[in-house]
């Protein structure tokens, strides 16, 4: 496994200072420690600030918090700038929904190889159990187990599965899943260098595939997705979506399929300019 001392995770938040709070406090919980975290706060209100604030002594140094404006679904954007200014020359990207098991970064880490983007996936909790979740739920690791979870209310699904593989297990579930490998801006990473080479996240993409088009532009960049979807757990607590535009879902699309037929690999609307700043 490489050094953790050149590890920035990405976290994209928006309005949702709860749901931050704990995927923080996993983060506080890993097996690994080294680490910055960088929040790409897309406009979130006050809340969100004294969230980041009441964490700052436990990250001792390791935690920024990048915001711009609130002028309306601009995630990509922020998320250019928070990897500006990150430090780490291998990038982990979550939501600030996502409540990462305690072996998550070392996973991301212990499977990061040249070439490659990682794909990870997640539990999608309900808007009920998401509410039951504590942080003491979280420091016990009784979260991720499927008991704790069907006791608090959490239907039956065979997707339960993303949690009980450790080790083998997990690699050979990853091996056999048909789902193809795409990236995901809620479970993903990649080096540095391949976020550079595409030129970061297109900066024109609204909510509706904004991060799996840099996944299609890394592909064509001969940078490979591997599917790691049991291998990188964790859960993702349900929230509204007030921002879906159906129009400008289609703008995206379209875009995506630009990528795709003309097998680009890098954007004019991304991270270049501030790179130059």
């Amino acid at each position: 496994m490489r050094s953790t001392r050149a590890v920035s995770i990405i976290v994209s938040t928006y309005n949702q200072p709860d749901w931050l709070y704990l995927s923080l406090f996993a983060l506080l919980h890993q097996t690994i420690k080294d680490f910055e975290v960088v929040i790409a706060d897309d406009g979130s209100g006050p809340r969100t600030a004294d969230v980041v604030r009441a964490l700052q002594p436990e990250f001792e140094g390791r935690l920024r918090h990048v915001w711009h404006a609130d002028k309306g679904f601009r995630k990509n954007i922020i998320l250019n700038e928070a990897v500006r200014q990150a430090s780490g020359d291998y990038l982990i990207f979550i939501d600030g929904d996502i409540v990462a098991r305690e072996d998550f970064v070392a996973n991301h880490l212990r499977l990061s190889s040249p070439g490659q983007f990682l794909s990870g996936g997640c539990l999608r909790l309900t808007e009920a159990v998401s509410s039951a979740i504590t942080r003491d739920g979280v420091a016990s690791g009784d979260v991720f187990k499927m008991r704790f979870l069907r006791r608090i209310g959490q239907p039956w699904t065979s997707k339960f599965i993303k949690l009980v593989g450790f080790g083998r297990v997990s690699r050979m579930l990853d091996s056999v899943t048909p789902t193809r490998a795409t990236f995901n801006g809620m479970n993903s990473s990649m080096w540095r260098a391949d976020f550079y080479r595409v030129n970061g996240f297109d900066e024109r993409m609204a909510y509706g595939g904004c991060d799996r088009e840099i996944g299609e532009r890394l592909e064509n960049a001969a940078v490979t997705g591997r599917q790691c979807r049991y291998s990188l757990a964790c859960l993702h607590l349900d929230h509204g979506r007030p921002y879906v535009r159906r129009d400008l879902m289609a703008e995206n699309l379209k875009i995506r399929r630009d990528v795709q037929s003309r097998r680009l690999r890098w954007t004019e609307h991304g991270i270049a300019d501030k790179l130059a700043a």
